[in-house]
């Protein structure tokens, strides 16, 4: 069975344009800016044949939780 692993970073910048990261130097400055972040986490199981996707979203509201 093998195991994926991934997260990134998503935030919003107004009229609906969303920008995804994984450099976290970017998602502190967005944060500092003053804008909302969202730390998207996806494990991804796989077993012969069959996918179990598991996503998980996280507000970060500080930049010590990034």
């Amino acid at each position: 069975m093998r195991e994926v692993s991934e997260f990134w970073y998503s935030f919003s910048e107004g009229r609906g344009v969303w920008n995804e990261t994984t450099d976290k130097n970017i998602a502190k400055a967005a944060l500092k800016g003053g804008l909302e972040i969202t730390k998207v986490t996806r494990r991804v199981f796989q077993s012969g044949p069959s996918n179990v996707y598991l996503t998980v979203t996280m507000d970060i509201e500080k930049t010590k939780d990034l």
